[in-house]
């Protein structure tokens, strides 16, 4: 009953005294106060924390928190607390914060309470009054006294502000946007910390979104490399706009060197823990954990291994089916995975492979891959390249065995968009080879060859060659020709696709519309005497029933007039002229050395031989006999 009559007397005294800008937080217990009297600001709110040995009772080592919020644009500018101390001692500080807690301005400095600082004198039983004068103007972040004991003990009961309205009141204030440079493995997310952040709405972009790409907070990486992360806050009536930026360097995941750069899906199975596979164990009591992936599969006897997966049973063949991945069309895929085969003596090697709405193709792009070889009790890397056959819908990837003791371990599958795709094709010594591709292909820039389309062929055999000089779509027979090459080696050059192209140059034009060449994308069955096909330096008719391989061109035979009995190159390029070639060798005006490229000779109509073609009009022979002398026009 004293100690509450006490504290009665206390706020009678304060309570009349009062002004309207005075309030009084009285310490309830550890962790709040209450409003005993007085008006705090509208729309403020204040907090309370004690680690002492009771709510008011603060030993050595210990102290109170106050910390107020919504003060911004006001002034306070006397603190008065209601404290007391042991008879003979206590001591303390006393300090305050306007940026959150970043730093502190000290109000008393370390000091007994009998000291001058405090209150002058002990008082131990009753609760008195210690006025401090302030000048405190208060922003948009919180305002925060600290009480702390370094001598057993103080004792307080109540804080009492006395404040008033700015009379220039702050502006915006910059907000806090605490962001530090990170590092995270590619197959990862990264959420960005708001803890630190004060401002308005928090918005956070990617400098490059082919490595990272952002929803909300979250970071979802898409490639490896270093991309520069801004985060960002809006202007609100408490903050003025900011942002910060920082690194995040994004790495190859456990287990791989590298990462592709532009990766559309990736499973590391990391989350199997079990044995068998990564730890070089292949047979006997192994690969019995909990299947778990990154991604939603669809699987049969799917279990957990070491960091990857197996899957089938020695009497039951298994399968793990992707999720739909987007792709799009007319682009280059690369699938690798790397996958090995249960070490048993009767275990399978065959590890089928298929896809819905797209097709697995060899690395080459030459052909279609419907399985790969396993190695018993070891991995291998597997590279393949995918082409989108239906765009419209999702694609799915299958990895699968039949029947029993196919067992087989799966790990690192990877799904990338290639940034260069090529592919390599090689040119006989004569320097031809007819090409086709499912994908567009870009012919603006070509080393070692040039790339041509049959547009016409004429009643004496001259087949029309228009030069291809742009980006053309997928499934068009093409004669690539190296005008130097030397009549006895091949040579390999590369074809560059065009990548994720939908519009084509010229692709409405006649030349293009009106080519004679038929491009094959797989193994083409061709009746005997239907088309002619590139031999050497020459086409000729099928003799018998058979294949053409993929990615091959021929003529039709209903092309071919039917009186023909040998054939002339013309090499229309619109740029370098009209250059001309035999049906027994190639020959090229611009050759450095013709008289390796033509089997015959070259006479002029006055009949004199000459060592190249001229402008004009040129007899070429085969032989002795003068009557069998073409003639071709070189203008």
């Amino acid at each position: 009953m004293l100690l509450a009559l006490t504290v009665l007397t206390l706020w009678e005294t304060f309570f009349f005294q009062a002004r309207a800008t005075d309030v009084m937080y009285t310490v309830k217990d550890k962790s709040s106060v209450s409003i005993e009297g007085g008006t705090a600001p509208e729309g403020s709110s204040a907090t309370f924390s004690s680690n002492g040995s009771t709510a008011q009772r603060l030993t050595k080592g210990t102290g109170q928190t106050l910390t107020l919020t919504g003060y911004n644009g006001y002034k306070i500018t006397k603190l008065t607390l209601s404290m007391k101390s042991n008879s003979s001692g206590g001591a303390g500080s006393l300090t305050y914060s306007t940026d959150g807690g970043s730093s502190y301005t000290t109000i008393v400095s370390d000091s007994k309470f009998n000291s001058s600082s405090w209150y002058g004198s002990w008082s131990s039983s009753d609760y008195v009054y210690v006025e401090k004068d302030v000048n405190i103007t208060c922003g948009a972040s919180n305002v925060i006294f600290k009480l702390e004991s370094t001598e057993n003990s103080l004792y307080c009961l109540s804080y009492k502000l006395t404040y008033e309205e700015n009379e220039t009141p702050l502006g915006p204030t910059t907000p806090t946007i605490s962001v530090s440079d990170a590092e995270i493995a590619w197959g990862k997310t990264f959420t960005v910390d708001d803890s630190g952040i004060t401002g308005g709405d928090i918005t956070v972009s990617s400098g490059n979104t082919s490595i990272a790409t952002v929803d909300g907070l979250e970071i979802t990486p898409v490639a490896c490399g270093e991309v520069e992360i801004t985060v960002s806050t809006a202007e609100d009536e408490t903050y003025e706009s900011g942002s910060e930026t920082f690194t995040l360097t994004i790495t190859a995941p456990t287990g791989s060197a590298t990462m592709p750069e532009q990766v559309v899906f990736y499973e590391s199975f990391d989350d199997c823990d079990d044995q068998g596979g990564n730890d070089n164990l292949w047979s006997g009591s192994v690969a019995d954990g909990t299947f778990s992936a990154d991604n939603t599969w669809t699987t049969s006897y799917a279990s957990g291994a070491n960091a990857c997966a197996k899957f089938g049973t020695s009497t039951l063949g298994g399968s793990a089916t992707t999720p739909g991945i987007d792709l799009e069309a007319d682009v280059v895929y690369t699938l690798t995975f790397k996958a090995g085969a249960w070490n048993g003596n009767t275990e399978g090697t065959y590890l089928s492979l298929s896809a819905t709405n797209a097709s697995i193709r060899n690395e080459a792009n030459t052909a279609a891959a419907s399985f790969v070889t396993l190695t018993k009790g070891a991995w291998t890397a597997y590279t393949l390249r995918v082409i989108v056959t239906d765009a419209s819908a999702p694609a799915t990837i299958s990895f699968s065995t039949d029947g029993g003791n196919k067992r087989f371990f799966l790990d690192e599958v990877t799904v990338s968009r290639e940034t260069d795709p090529t592919a390599t094709v090689r040119l006989n010594r004569y320097g031809y080879a007819t090409y086709c591709s499912v994908l567009p292909i870009d012919f603006s820039t070509t080393e070692g060859y040039t790339a041509w389309r049959v547009n016409s062929i004429d009643a004496d055999g001259t087949i029309h060659f228009r030069r291809i000089t742009e980006k053309i779509w997928g499934g068009q027979g093409v004669l690539l020709y190296n005008q130097d090459a030397d009549g006895e080696h091949t040579s390999d050059v590369t074809v560059r696709f065009a990548n994720g192209t939908t519009v084509f140059d010229n692709e409405d034009s006649d030349d293009a519309n009106d080519n004679l060449l038929v491009g094959t994308t797989a193994p083409t069955f061709v009746a005997a005497s239907a088309v002619y096909g590139l031999a050497g330096n020459r086409f000729v008719m099928s003799s018998a029933d058979g294949n053409i391989g993929a990615n091959k061109a021929y003529i039709p035979a209903g092309c071919i007039p039917a009186e023909v009995k040998e054939f002339s190159f013309v090499f229309e390029d619109e740029n370098d002229g009209i250059n001309a070639v035999n049906a027994e060798g190639l020959f090229d005006e611009r050759s450095s050395k013709p008289e390796r490229m033509v089997n015959g000779s070259i006479w002029n109509v006055a009949g004199q031989r000459i060592q190249r073609m001229q402008r004009g009009i040129n007899i070429v022979k085969q032989g002795s006999a003068k009557a069998n002398g073409k003639k071709i026009i070189v203008r």
